[in-house]
């Protein structure tokens, strides 16, 4: 989705995003629980919207240690409200620069709607640190008993700026050594964990 429309598109849905998300958008927990932490682990929340990650983060690491991106100001004010030890950047994420790097950076349900997805996956690269690890939670094509229903879930994700043909595992795969990759709940989602080393 074009940042122009994206931003408008968050102007509009950030005034319900917690309440509605959490039906469609699953498993941020169970994605997180595969990640090994240490509590001085720098943490970056990349496209990072109303903040949702977070509280799971904060059992792992302490607020000042992690930072949260979005390009909408309006999911990131309310993020702010909600974290305000947490420290929230505006910018695009296949271009922002931070000047530091990180232990842990994730992403969840926003590759499929960063136009310069990437981009995105390659400037994440860059900001982490040696033995960094690069978390994505998205969308995927349906199989099995569900891939039937597939084109129809597809039809409204492209309507709402959501493209979920992106192959992000080949292209993870372009920058990182290793790529894990798990199938959930059913095939509608999918979790990639990249490592630099």
């Amino acid at each position: 989705m074009e940042l122009e429309r994206l931003d408008k598109f968050y102007a509009l849905h950030s005034k319900f995003y917690d309440l509605t998300r959490p039906f469609f958008l699953l498993s941020r927990k169970r994605a997180l629980s595969l990640l090994k932490f240490n509590k001085n682990d720098k943490v970056l929340d990349l496209a990072c919207g109303t903040g949702l990650n977070v509280r799971y983060l904060l059992k792992k690491v302490p607020p000042e240690n992690i930072t949260g991106i979005d390009y909408s100001e309006s999911m990131l004010a309310i993020a702010k409200k909600k974290y305000p030890k947490v420290k929230f950047i505006n910018g695009d994420a296949s271009t922002f620069s931070l000047g530091q790097k990180f232990d842990k950076i994730i992403c969840t349900y926003s590759l499929s709607m960063i136009e310069e997805w990437e981009k995105t996956i390659a400037n994440a690269k860059k900001h982490l640190k040696k033995n960094g690890v690069f978390l994505v939670l998205d969308f995927n094509k349906w199989q099995g008993l569900i891939k039937p229903l597939h084109p129809l879930f597809r039809k409204w994700l492209l309507l709402h700026g959501v493209n979920p043909d992106k192959d992000c595992f080949f292209e993870m795969k372009k920058h990182f050594r290793k790529v894990e990759k798990h199938v959930w709940n059913f095939s509608y989602n999918v979790v990639l964990i990249a490592s630099v080393n």
